[in-house]
């Protein structure tokens, strides 16, 4: 058993993360933190958790979360690299759910972000946490990044591709859609409900936060740089993300041959599944698991190859990811914990 800390449990992705630790077996829950709910019980707050009992919500204090062996950083960009850098970071390991340790250059952070970037030292020692892609890396970590939930659906989709030298690199485009949880735990106009039912919209076209992280990361399965056109949207459902990824393939390979890189790329994990031909995802199909489902399409006379990723944005996207690099980590099975089946209908 390990004693494991949650920075920010109160809200979407630090709840879900306390319904996946409530029952993995090899975990104990020593400080849960939360200013607005500070010395409520977790259970009373929300009482969809009333299995952690007499567990308490706290203040952060920097000694209970030192004498964990894992704390999770569950807090909007920039409050994590201030708790990390007070940190010994031989002592305990982190897994940051936020932005702060995802992207290696300080200046594209500072531009994205607007405030000044993590420690050159913490950022050189932050590994990505892309769990079905670098998993050795991850299992030798101090500090790990856990990526974006776009990203993630993202990522997974281009993989095998971009591995296989597939598709243009410069001629992605992607448009995404997200459940309202992906805005967050907190009061806009946006996220109400008589705004967003029997609604649809994009936002933040070409200028979203995780263009630079996807690039990045894109860039480094490619081994060179890689451009991608991404638009976001705001689907009226609670949880999931659907990303469409337009390419340009660059080869002659039929989609049989490419379902096969796909297939190869994949076979090894326990959460990436790749649909058999003439099958599409669907987010309800992921919804409350861990789980990634990719289908493929392709118009052999333009050249076009169409990959479809579906993910629940608060389990692959977010928490769910999250306890998989924490199995990861302590060499435990992946799938520890994340044996949901998805609730259906």
């Amino acid at each position: 058993m390990i004693k494991v800390s949650v920075i920010g449990g109160n809200g979407y992705t630090g709840l879900e993360l306390l319904r996946l630790l409530a029952k993995h077996p090899q975990v104990t829950l020593s400080h849960v933190t939360s200013r607005s709910y500070a010395s409520q019980v977790i259970g009373q707050a929300f009482p969809q958790l009333v299995d952690l009992g007499d567990l308490a919500f706290e203040n952060l204090d920097l000694d209970k979360l030192q004498a964990s062996d894992l704390a999770f950083i569950c807090l909007p960009h920039g409050h994590a690299k201030a708790i990390v850098e007070n940190l010994d970071l031989e002592k305990i390991r982190i897994i940051d759910l936020g932005a702060d340790f995802r992207l290696k250059d300080p200046a594209t952070y500072e531009a994205y972000y607007g405030q000044p970037a993590p420690r050159g030292d913490l950022l050189d020692q932050a590994v990505y946490g892309l769990a079905d892609i670098y998993p050795e890396a991850i299992q030798k970590a101090q500090l790990v990044a856990n990526p974006g939930c776009f990203v993630t659906s993202v990522l997974l989709g281009l993989y095998p591709a971009l591995k296989a030298g597939l598709v243009d690199l410069q001629a992605i485009m992607i448009s995404s859609a997200s459940g309202i949880s992906g805005a967050g735990r907190n009061e806009s106009l946006d996220n109400l409900y008589a705004e967003m039912t029997e609604n649809f919209k994009a936002y933040k076209p070409l200028t979203h936060r995780h263009v630079p992280e996807m690039e990045a990361e894109l860039g480094r399965f490619a081994k060179e740089e890689v451009k991608v056109q991404f638009v976001p949207h705001l689907l009226p459902i609670a949880r999931g993300i659907q990303s469409t990824i337009y390419t340009k393939l660059t080869g002659s390979e039929d989609l049989t041959a490419i379902h096969q890189h796909y297939q190869a790329a994949y076979q090894a994990s326990d959460f990436v599944q790749v649909l058999p031909l003439g099958s599409l995802p669907q987010v309800k199909q992921v919804r409350g698991t861990n789980r990634c489902q990719i289908g493929l399409a392709a118009d052999a006379d333009a050249g076009h190859l169409i990959i479809f990723s579906v993910i629940d944005n608060l389990m692959k996207g977010a928490s769910g990811q999250a306890v998989q690099n924490m199995n990861l980590l302590f060499n435990w099975p992946a799938n520890l914990g994340l044996d949901q089946l998805t609730v259906w209908p």
